[in-house]
């Protein structure tokens, strides 16, 4: 039987982290900084399985919190400790920085097979990450495509190609779903108002 070793949820986290800082775009002070107030302030003491230290009453405590819960999640990123938890990774995820975040969540969820789309909460979002993303997805699709059917067959052969196809397919319907996010709720807003509108009418 042949083992098909599968990369640690935790072992992705930290490599998209680990990305962020060799590119500077993640100072891991504040990051810990950021990562440990959302812990404390969203689990309950009961359930907490990482040991972030509050900030206490008084500058002192404060600083030696700020000290310890960065030497943490330093010796996180580092390798040097491997103590990853479960219930870390919501929090640490979410404040890492674009293109990083949403990246490492795409990974995450395509996990369980779901649509690995990033919500677009603006028009500035649409415009800087929808529009490039799926203009980008559709040319790494159309690449993936043009692949398989390079050969001008499509047989057992073509197996690695196809798999690939089907991935960047999959990563371009999430891209539009993104898109469609945004767009929706806008229009079931207008529909709403102009029924509104047109019962006021009547």
């Amino acid at each position: 039987m042949t083992n098909i070793h599968h990369e640690p949820r935790s072992r992705v986290v930290l490599r998209y982290t680990r990305e962020a800082v060799k590119q500077k775009l993640l100072r891991v002070l504040p990051f810990s900084e950021t990562v440990a107030e959302a812990y404390l302030a969203q689990v309950q003491p009961e359930d907490r399985t990482l040991r972030f230290k509050e900030s206490g009453d008084t500058v002192d405590t404060a600083n030696k919190a700020r000290a310890h819960n960065h030497q943490l999640v330093d010796r996180l990123i580092k390798g040097v400790s491997r103590e990853f938890h479960g219930d870390l990774e919501e929090f640490w995820v979410r404040a890492l920085p674009e293109p990083f975040r949403g990246d490492c969540m795409a990974e995450l969820v395509r996990r369980y097979g779901f649509l690995a789309a990033r919500p677009l909460t603006s028009h500035d979002e649409v415009m800087s990450h929808g529009i490039p993303g799926l203009a980008k997805e559709f040319g790494e699709t159309m690449a993936a495509l043009a692949g398989v059917l390079a050969d001008g067959k499509i047989d057992a052969t073509d197996g690695p190609l196809i798999r690939r196809a089907l991935q960047e397919g999959t990563d371009l319907m999430a891209a539009w779903a993104s898109i469609q996010g945004r767009l929706l709720p806008v229009l079931d807003a207008a529909d709403a108002h102009g029924a509104a509108v047109g019962t006021q009418g009547s």
